[in-house]
């Protein structure tokens, strides 16, 4: 009982700032996507904190109270991906590890956090074209969020000018939906969720020249793609849509479309919505 640690009552954190002054964040939650991703019985361990009093009964059909869980995960890293892009910023490091899965009673219950390696299009923000921040594990073949003919981060008017261009013509949001592709394989497929399996599955997908459908006839045969496999193949599917190179991979906007993320009483395929260049100009600020 009581506040967490290191907080002054109303469940409020508090840390001293360089120039002195208070930074002060509200306490979310203590255990990340990851722990519960590794595990053994995941995804049932996140039925209850993510589903909160919707959670379905304990009589329900296994496989699919485990499909659920994984849909909602996926639905969640999509809008909070979705929420930055419309700001015009890319997170580089969607990662379990940077999910929290919150304790409150109500709001999202899971929180894209860690900001330190995200780049702001609009003002560029911690951009460098020569540097690429990345997790081997979940980043894609192109490691650098925009091409690295383009130039250093330019003056403030000129990047704000220049973000919406940039957004269209090289989707720099797409980083972060391979990212989510990632983890929907490994939390998919059982025998991916510790760290050094997904580590060596990124390793052969590269070796199999980015696809990952040539990675799954040639490595995949003693692996279990039931809960991918569901619905006629529409988790497999999104994978597929987002485990990809950039020009085919879709944006999170268009992801959160995909007939994946339907209820499994929907039938039938659900298209994505036409694809548009988000812009960032007007967005609402996000805050560090």
């Amino acid at each position: 009982g009581g506040p967490p640690r290191g907080s002054r009552g109303g469940g409020e954190r508090q840390g001293d700032t360089e120039k002195g002054r208070l930074l002060v964040w509200r306490y979310e939650g203590s255990k990340t996507l990851e722990e519960y991703v590794q595990a053994s019985d995941f995804p049932l361990n996140l039925e209850d904190p993510l589903f909160r009093a919707r959670a379905p009964s304990k009589e329900a059909d296994v496989e699919k109270r485990s499909a659920a869980v994984l849909r909602e995960v996926v639905r969640s890293a999509l809008q909070a991906a979705k929420a930055m892009h419309s700001g015009g910023v890319v997170h580089r490091d969607v990662k379990p590890a940077n999910m929290i899965i919150s304790e409150r009673d109500s709001g999202p219950t899971i929180l894209l956090a860690d900001l330190g390696a995200a780049v702001d299009l609009r003002n560029g923000y911690n951009f460098n074209p020569d540097e690429g921040l990345l997790d081997p594990r979940y980043a894609p073949p192109e490691q650098y969020v925009l091409p690295q003919t383009v130039p250093r981060a330019p003056p403030a008017l000129s990047a704000v000018l220049g973000s919406p261009f940039i957004w269209a013509q090289y989707a720099p949001g797409k980083f972060d939906t391979y990212a989510v592709g990632m983890m929907l394989l490994q939390m998919g497929v059982p025998q991916l969720r510790k760290s050094e399996s997904l580590q060596l599955v990124s390793r052969r997908i590269a070796e199999c020249g980015g696809d990952v459908e040539e990675w799954r006839e040639r490595f995949g045969q003693n692996l279990d793609f039931a809960l991918l496999d569901r619905q006629n193949g529409a988790g497999w599917e999104l994978v597929t849509k987002l485990v990809v190179d950039r020009s085919r991979r879709l944006s999170a906007a268009r992801a959160l479309g995909h007939r994946y993320l339907k209820s499994e009483n929907v039938g039938g395929p659900v298209s994505p919505p036409p694809e548009q260049a988000t812009s960032p100009l007007g967005s609402a600020t996000l805050r560090r």
